[in-house]
């Protein structure tokens, strides 16, 4: 009986601290109204790519009145973050100015300081003691972290 009830302790400690969470992740709107005014102003983009002005300031715009320049979700599971291997995650995006990329799945591989997603081409990192996070060495995100609610999962 003893054992069983260990078993049970066990069992039970690993599916409360095993829980998958995310990460909201997003950075400045100011930053992407700047870039799309200076690509709109740039004398390359206006003698080349002059069709495409209105939209680079129409974007911009857009950018005022959002509450982020770009916002990264990403969904692990906490055991990830103690494998020495990599592990799978979910990260998708979207953007002030009505970019969406699909969520698609990555691998996350984690060190005592930083926590990293995507491939060695394009790692999304973040910071584990500030939650600050950006792609390469940038931090230009602001994360944090939430539970993701799983009760309506059919499977």
């Amino acid at each position: 009986m003893r054992i069983l009830l260990i078993l049970f302790s066990i069992l039970l400690v690993n599916s409360v601290i095993a829980e998958p969470k995310q990460l909201i992740c997003e950075s400045n709107p100011a930053e992407a109204v700047k870039r799309w005014e200076e690509t709109a102003q740039d004398p390359w983009q206006k003698k080349y790519m002059k069709d495409y002005i209105s939209t680079y300031l129409a974007q911009a715009e857009s950018c005022k009145k959002s509450s982020f320049g770009v916002r990264i979700k990403i969904i692990f599971d906490t055991d990830g973050l103690t494998l020495s291997e990599k592990s799978k995650a979910e990260m998708g995006s979207t953007s002030c100015w009505g970019g969406d990329n699909a969520v698609e799945a990555v691998e996350m591989s984690a060190t005592p300081s930083v926590i990293s997603f995507g491939d060695e081409t394009n790692l999304f990192n973040v910071d584990r003691k500030n939650l600050s996070a950006g792609f390469g060495v940038t931090r230009n995100h602001k994360c944090k972290i939430e539970d993701v609610d799983t009760s309506d999962n059919v499977i």
